[in-house]
């Protein structure tokens, strides 16, 4: 391996607080899923041919819609960190603090 990529890889692995054995593991697996999925678009348009332009501005415009390419709200990040701890905890509270509670769970899981 290229000793610059080596030091990289060392350097990742140590922020995400792993050995560099398992950093390089999950790199090669997330890599193997990429290209498996470019494999699979791939045999899927030689079976059926590529989406025309109509298909794409359609499946674009429904993603649009759903907020795909829009940034997450400014709360996302500090919800998403509160989520586990919210759903492993015991809930103290009122009846209706624990009805809210669960509804937040639930619009939250999606």
């Amino acid at each position: 391996m290229d000793e610059e990529v080596a030091d990289k890889a060392t350097q990742a692995a140590e922020r995400d607080g792993m050995s560099l054995s398992a950093w390089l593991s999950r790199a090669a697996e997330q890599a193997a899923g990429r290209d498996a999925a470019r494999a699979a678009v791939q045999e899927y348009f030689e079976e059926f041919g590529e989406p025309d332009a109509e298909t794409v501005a359609a499946v674009e415009h429904e993603l649009e819609q759903a907020g795909f390419w829009q940034p997450p709200a400014p709360d996302h990040e500090q919800k998403r960190l509160a989520a586990p701890a919210m759903l492993s905890a015991p809930f103290q509270g009122t009846e209706s603090q624990e009805t809210e509670w669960h509804e937040t769970g639930e619009r939250l899981a999606g």
